[in-house]
């Protein structure tokens, strides 16, 4: 049967949708929704980092704003990685720019793993912050405060009080 149609498909004309055609696409009651999504891109120092989801929502008024289910994103560099969960998410593709709330967790190969309710990141410049209380766990010891940054991607962490860090002697 392919055999038969193949001439007749060769010989279909592709042209681009007319304003009209966009405009009802557009007020249309449908949206886009994706299943499992993986989204590559890369930091500002060109390293892959991989966003995933059980479901992604375009939004319809922006684009470029997606709304993620169980999402998860991560970050490899020189054979380490850093990873990031949550229970729900919002990524802005022009920005490059991840929201994370509820139960957000970022763990790295180096055993250290940050919690905290919501962390925006931005992946091009390489900061984090949180305005809810957030808890550190390394090797040497735990530190806890009421708010975070993270700037020089993960060199540097500012936790704002009342903060309390607890150290721990591992021969």
């Amino acid at each position: 049967m392919m055999l038969f149609l193949w001439p007749q498909l060769s010989a279909i004309k592709t042209e681009p949708l007319a304003q009209s055609d966009l405009d009802a696409l557009k007020n249309a009651k449908t949206e886009n929704r994706l299943l499992n999504p993986i989204y590559n891109t890369t930091d500002n120092k060109n390293r892959p980092m991989t966003i995933t989801a059980d479901e992604a929502i375009q939004n319809k008024s922006d684009q470029s704003s997606v709304t993620l289910v169980t999402p998860s994103a991560t970050l490899k560099d020189n054979g380490n990685s850093t990873t990031l969960t949550a229970n729900d998410g919002q990524y802005n593709q022009d920005d490059a720019i991840i929201h994370l709330q509820n139960k957000v967790v970022v763990q790295n190969s180096n055993e250290t793993t940050l919690e905290t309710e919501d962390l925006t990141a931005d992946i091009k410049n390489g900061t984090a912050y949180s305005n809810s209380p957030a808890k550190l766990t390394t090797s040497n010891g735990v530190i806890e405060g009421q708010k975070i940054t993270i700037e020089n991607n993960g060199q540097k962490t500012i936790f704002q009080g009342p903060a309390k860090a607890v150290i721990t002697n591992k021969p």
